[in-house]
């Protein structure tokens, strides 16, 4: 049986990862998703802590589905936590060739020389 939404508890600075709960019936379900894959999910990296909710809310839907469907392969004990890590994400399809997504622009920094800047080389996603 899916889990039906229920409350946000918030960012977890020490585990870094934002927890909220959702319904099985009655009973509520914890689930927590890493900062890492909160990021992957949005195709961001490295967002404040102080926008996780933000975060969140914009995915959530996406987020609260991949924790219903952990739910439902996980075993049935009273108190297990579901967690979400980058390896539960669905993968992404490609870009088509020449389109860079936004998160990746600081990656097409170059220095004054035109040599690509080593700490963030250029990335543009291709089929």
């Amino acid at each position: 049986m899916p889990l039906t939404r229920d409350k946000i508890v918030g960012h977890d600075r020490e585990r870094l990862g934002f927890t909220f709960l959702m319904l099985n019936g009655d009973e509520p379900v914890e689930c927590r998703i890493s900062e890492a894959a909160m990021d992957a999910l949005a195709g961001e990296r490295g967002r404040q802590t102080t926008v996780r909710q933000e975060q969140f809310l914009a995915h959530r839907d996406a987020i609260e589905q991949i924790a219903s469907d952990l739910f439902d392969a996980s075993p049935n004990v009273k108190g297990y936590v579901i967690r979400i890590f980058t390896k539960h994400l669905p993968e992404k399809r490609a870009l088509p060739a020449g389109i860079v997504m936004a998160s990746h622009l600081d990656h097409l920094k170059q220095d004054a020389s035109g040599a690509t800047n080593a700490s963030s080389g250029a990335q543009t996603l291709t089929e």
